[in-house]
């Protein structure tokens, strides 16, 4: 309301209109004039950075400084509830705009999708860099999975009576590979003793819910992620919590996909300190993994070709440019 009466004067010069009446409203959150007002006129907060436009940036570093979360994802006492308030309508804009209304108007101005109700996006493989596959119009791979505003699109895909549903996905698939292509054998005995143990419980026949929790209680002892976190931190699986082992799954990832510690310090929210530690720690418990990394890196960097496993060919010409951020990209 407050920015709102500023708004008024400064474009009309007055908060009354031509009948005395001071309930006129022009405020739209959606507006950057107007997010300034509010943020910064308002409520007297700091900038993090300006713009290209040259006014203060209410981007996801604003919003991550003034509403930051906790690992698992919850708001912390010392965040603005406005700024809060302006994340959460962001989040739940962007999942509209993209997820539902995308959606619907594919549905009704598609002919093959308007006769059956159902999507069918254009899947491609080898204009993906990295080698996996993808699909645009709509681009699935990108739905929202586990937060809770996620709940209502994933409710738009349902099974038609008499129908199960069923998610294939690949387990761990980078690592794997990682491991397979670099010959590292103690990342081998990791799946070796996970592959084992999820075996003997297939011969079991697991059936009902009380042995499914007894299943999954002890297939947790043999996950590639947990037993990291053992590596990194020397915990046994039952104390590894959920933000112990997001942060060991990120930094394996991470490295895999060419990500330096400042990068990775962003990505967790810790200091470059840390995550240097953890890249170290993990060259450390993988030496042939590492070994690879570090070989294909050279590679690439004298020959200026990086080729895959399958045989995809990458050029690496930035590696030519004078310019760090460049040759880091490669």
């Amino acid at each position: 309301q407050e920015a709102n009466k500023i708004l008024l004067r400064q474009q009309f010069g007055t908060e009354e209109d031509l009948f005395g009446k001071n309930d006129n409203w022009v405020f739209d959150i959606d507006k950057t004039e107007h997010q300034q007002v509010l943020f910064f006129d308002v409520l007297g907060l700091e900038p993090r950075k300006v713009g290209k436009n040259g006014l203060p940036s209410v981007d996801k570093e604003f919003k991550e400084f003034y509403a930051p979360k906790s690992d698992d994802g919850k708001y912390l006492e010392t965040s603005i509830e406005e700024v809060e308030l302006f994340a959460q309508y962001g989040e739940l804009k962007q999942l509209f705009n993209s997820f539902m209304k995308a959606f619907y108007k594919k549905l009704f101005t598609s002919e093959d999708m308007r006769r059956d109700g159902r999507l069918r996006p254009s899947f491609k493989y080898l204009t993906i860099v990295t080698g996996r596959t993808g699909a645009s119009d709509p681009s699935l791979q990108n739905v929202p999975q586990r937060s809770k505003m996620a709940k209502p699109v994933k409710r738009q895909f349902i099974t038609k009576p008499g129908s199960i549903y069923v998610k294939a996905d690949f387990s761990s698939h980078e690592t794997r590979n990682w491991g397979i292509a670099s010959g590292e054998d103690r990342l081998a005995e990791s799946y070796i003793k996970g592959m084992t143990e999820r075996n003997k419980f297939r011969i079991k026949d697991v059936t009902t819910p009380e042995e499914w929790e007894e299943f999954s209680k002890h297939m947790k002892q043999f996950d590639l992620h947990v037993i990291n976190c053992g590596l990194f931190y020397g915990l046994k699986p039952e104390e590894v919590t959920k933000p112990i082992r997001s942060k060991v799954k990120t930094t394996a990832f991470g490295v895999l996909y060419g990500m330096a510690a400042p990068r990775l310090a962003a990505t967790l929210k810790i200091s470059e300190e840390e995550a240097q530690q953890l890249i170290d720690t993990l060259f450390e418990k993988f030496p042939d993994g590492s070994a690879y990394i570090t070989i294909t890196h050279k590679q690439a960097q004298t020959y200026l070709v990086c080729v895959s496993g399958i045989g995809r060919v990458r050029h690496m010409w930035g590696y030519l440019h004078t310019d760090r951020g460049v040759q880091g990209g490669m």
